[in-house]
């Protein structure tokens, strides 16, 4: 168990490569894939944390380096996301297209007759 937190950062590592991988703005889906890629990232990234404040680790080298970067390069691609779902949410309504729209978590809001009710109409 005490390999645990550097198995837990190159999870998080992996599924932030994976999802600047697969990254396209303009495909929704693509979208919505790095959120979830990123999520788990996130999940892996605090149980790594959470391993090494327990003193769960034998690991040779400071893992701060990499989590730090790690932070980093999370921080980063939530802000694409946030920006392209803004983006999107916002081209639906102008156009009042039956496009799904998004949230700022990347998850679709419902058709078009029932963003109103979910505050999303400015």
């Amino acid at each position: 168990m005490a390999d645990a937190p550097a198995k837990c950062i190159e999870h998080a590592r992996r599924c932030v490569r994976q999802a600047l991988q697969e990254w396209n703005a303009a495909d929704l889906r693509s979208v919505g894939e790095s959120r979830k890629l990123l999520e788990q990232s996130v999940t892996a990234l605090r149980m790594a944390i959470d391993l090494l404040r327990n003193g769960d680790s034998t690991m040779a080298r400071s893992p701060q380096p990499a989590i730090a970067g790690l932070r980093r390069d999370i921080s980063t691609m939530i802000r694409l996301v946030d920006a392209s779902s803004a983006f999107q949410r916002g081209r639906a309504l102008r156009h009042g297209s039956a496009l799904p729209a998004y949230d700022a978590a990347g998850k679709a809001v419902g058709e078009p007759h029932s963003w109103a009710a979910q505050g999303v109409v400015g």
